[in-house]
């Protein structure tokens, strides 16, 4: 986490009764039989300080602790250390936030603290109402940050805020202090991101009799049975499948391959993809297409790079990927840093930049005409 300002406050001033008291960092790690550079370390703000350390160090130096604090004059609401800090800038907020040894900032354009606090609000009651289902409470507060700020770049809600919000210990319960809630982010995302795809086309699709959704095991397994495919899959690889329901059928004819990253493992998911290509039926792969680097302003530009120019082919390995190798039916992206295959390019498939806006969207219309490719209008 990063360090907040009342922290920093109180650390220098630890650190200038120890230089008053004439000892240098060496010795009182010497005494405290301590690692190197642990003074150095929490006296710059590089690590959290731990209150033992601290006062440690005070009776070390035969200091008040007390007299230390004394000194200091504090900032109002600059002392509990959050994963994400939200700061009012005019119509925007600035969110702060540790990224690696950054002390990172994204401006998040015509949000208030207000609607900041629902998004927290949204989260911490969700988990206080339902502790064994942390990906309902994920998928829960997705919505309300998309609801709130719909101009938003989605991928960037999902990977720079809902992520730190959900790590954050202290929108957790204290039951759940030791967890590691950075381990626990990467199983629970996965999962909620299912959901999310699934909750935002459900109610459209079904319009049209068909049914988008994750399913048990022995429903997956019987339904990728009927499909004949000649393939051995796992049914967890089969992340959110697409059913026809149509005239009373029940016939999966679609799976649509989950992904938060173009960098996740997808080897297992072509091989499966293009089994499925070859027997007609319709494989989309939806991502979030995640891919910043740590900064003082990050940029979640995505993993998809440059388009085809006219005389110039600049594009990487995991855009030709889709529009030469054609491993999947198509790319949904809902990064809007992801540039989309371009009009009248030749593409094996296309990728297409996304957004949560309107679910009658590119997905609904290519996944209804699957289906009726198959099974008829």
């Amino acid at each position: 986490m990063a360090i907040t300002s009342n922290v920093k406050k109180i650390l220098n001033e630890l650190s200038s009764a120890r230089k008053e008291k004439g000892f240098t960092e060496s010795q009182i790690e010497e005494k405290l039989n301590l690692g190197k550079d642990w003074i150095k370390a929490l006296e710059s703000g590089l690590i959290e300080p731990p209150f033992d350390l601290i006062l440690s160090i005070t009776e070390i130096l035969n200091i008040d602790l007390s007299k230390l604090i004394a000194n200091v004059k504090f900032e109002e609401g600059q002392s509990l250390n959050r994963r994400i800090i939200a700061v009012q800038n005019k119509k925007d907020l600035t969110l702060n936030f540790k990224y690696n040894a950054f002390d990172a900032k994204y401006f998040l354009k015509n949000a208030s603290i207000e609607s900041f606090n629902e998004v927290l609000s949204e989260f911490r009651h969700s988990m206080n109402d339902n502790l064994t289902n942390k990906r309902d409470s994920v998928v829960k507060t997705f919505f309300k940050a998309i609801k709130l700020w719909p101009k938003a770049n989605p991928s960037d809600i999902w990977s720079l805020i809902i992520s730190r919000i959900y790590q954050d210990p202290y929108n957790h319960p204290a039951t759940e202090v030791d967890r590691d809630f950075s381990q626990s982010w990467k199983r629970t995302s996965g999962w909620a991101l299912e959901e999310i795809f699934v909750e935002q086309y459900k109610k459209e699709l079904e319009k049209n009799d068909i049914l988008i959704g994750i399913f048990q095991k022995e429903s997956k397994v019987e339904l990728l049975k009927k499909m004949k495919l000649n393939y051995a899959v796992e049914p967890n690889k089969a992340d959110v499948l697409l059913v026809n329901t149509k005239k009373g059928k029940y016939d999966c004819f679609g799976v649509v391959h989950v992904k938060a990253s173009i960098a996740e493992r997808r080897q297992n998911d072509q091989n499966f993809s293009m089994t499925l290509q070859n027997k007609n039926f319709f494989s989309p792969f939806m991502t979030m297409d995640c891919k910043s680097f740590p900064s003082e302003y990050p940029l979640n530009k995505g993993e998809f790079g440059e388009n085809k120019e006219e005389k110039i082919d600049n594009r990487n390995d995991k855009r030709k990927e889709f529009e030469e190798e054609g491993y999947f039916s198509a790319c949904f992206s809902y990064n809007t840093n992801t540039k989309p295959t371009l009009d009248g390019q030749k593409a094996t498939s296309r990728i297409y930049k996304m957004t949560f806006e309107n679910s009658k969207d590119m997905f609904t219309q290519m996944t209804i005409q699957a289906r009726n490719r198959l099974y008829g209008v």
